[in-house]
Parts: structure tokens; sequence; C-alpha cells
């Protein structure tokens, strides 16, 4: 077909759909409407479930990063506590 001819190449397409597909074009339309809409529903659902996933990595990480910092305060307090007591030792209060 070297030129579009809208009415003859639709009727064209509707008889080769007739043929092959057992329906006409507008009903293969609204086929794959109906799969666009689905999909783009699923979509839709994957990146609400991605982001949720990102959130919660992103709280694990603060979790994590604010375990560091007590563990490294406590580490820090225990080490000055130890300390205390060898001077106290040394000092024979201890």
């Amino acid at each position: 077909m070297p030129a579009f001819r809208p009415a003859a190449d639709l009727r064209y397409l509707d008889q080769l759909s007739r043929n092959f597909y057992g329906t006409d074009v507008p009903t293969l339309r609204d086929e794959i409407g109906c799969l666009r809409a689905k999909l783009d529903n699923c979509q839709s659902w994957l990146w609400r479930r991605n982001k949720k996933i990102q959130e919660q990595k992103r709280r694990l990480s603060d979790m994590d990063n604010a375990y560091s910092v007590l563990h490294r305060s406590h580490q820090h307090y225990k080490r000055a506590w130890e300390k205390a007591q060898r001077k106290l030792r040394r000092l024979g209060h201890g």
C-alpha cells in the first residue's frame, strides 16, 4: 500500500483482522487498551512497592548508623571508666 487511504485502509485492516483473529480492529484496539491499562496498573504497583522497599532500606541504614554511633559512644565511655579505675587502683583506692 503506497499511500494511506483512511477508509479503504481501515476496511482492509478490518478484513485482515477478521480473517486472522476472528474479530475486527476496533475490538483489538479495545483489547490493547485494556492490556495497556493493566500494564500501567502493574507498573504503578511496582513503583509503589519499590518506593516502599527503598524507604525500608533507608530506615534500616539510619538505624544501623544510630547503632554504630551508640556503640562507639559506649566504647568511649567504657575506656574512660576503665582508665579511671586504673588510676584509682594506682592511687590505692580501688
